[in-house]
């Protein structure tokens, strides 16, 4: 199972920091974890950046990303200011 560590608001309604979800690719792991919160990941992701054992899916495969037992996944809010 791929271990999906949430962002904070996300984690603090699950009641833990990171959630086993055993899914074949990234697509299916946001469809699982937005049946767990409630919310659709797919939509929120939009504005993260989504890292796959420390990598963004950009360079990898995209949602179509294939996950394994070790996988960990990250979403990653940009911030800025000045």
């Amino acid at each position: 199972m791929a271990k999906f560590y949430p962002p904070f608001d996300l984690s603090e309604k699950l009641g833990r920091k990171m959630v086993e979800i055993d899914a074949p690719d990234l697509d299916a792991l946001l469809r699982i974890g937005s049946e767990l919160v409630g919310r659709d990941l797919h939509l929120e992701a939009q504005q993260w950046a989504i890292l796959v054992n420390g990598r963004n899916i950009r360079y990898l495969r995209g949602l179509r990303t294939p996950l394994g037992a070790d996988d960990e996944v990250f979403f990653v809010k940009g911030s800025g200011g000045g």
